[in-house]
């Protein structure tokens, strides 16, 4: 049994933990076993081809794209982009920086917020220059 590709991993994980979306209502619309969804989420079992389907299908992208084998295939806007790269670095701020001892949750989300602004700044930066890369090389390659 392998492990979960990370793209499915990632866009589960936005959709159950970010857009709310339930499991039960998940698995009820692509018709995958629940206990199959959890294991992706954990990236601890590789779906299976049918199942790919039916992510791609769900998630409106292609197999190829969630294997990683497409690497051009973009299936979020860039806005959505930039606030899953800020997604990932502050839940990645929250695991460096856990909550002091003593510190009330309404102060460390204070904390959070303020570093969060600061590096959202610095990396919608490296995220700018990404994209402007990203392009410069397509425009060179037509």
């Amino acid at each position: 049994m392998g492990k979960t590709y990370p793209r499915v991993v990632e866009l589960l994980r936005r959709e159950f933990e970010d857009k709310g979306v339930t499991k039960y209502l998940f698995c009820k619309k692509t018709g995958i076993n629940p206990t199959s969804v959890e294991r992706y989420l954990h990236g601890i079992s590789e779906p299976s081809q049918v199942s790919l389907e039916k992510l791609a299908t769900y998630f409106e992208t292609s197999v190829a794209w969630l294997r990683g084998d497409d690497e051009d295939k973009c299936w979020l806007s860039e806005e959505e982009s930039r606030e899953l790269v800020e997604d990932i670095l502050l839940r990645t701020f929250r695991q460096e920086n856990p909550r002091k001892k003593g510190e009330s949750e309404a102060e460390y989300e204070k904390r959070v917020a303020a570093l969060g602004e600061e590096k959202k700044v610095f990396w919608s930066n490296i995220y700018e220059e990404a994209v402007r890369m990203r392009r410069a090389k397509k425009a060179s390659e037509s």
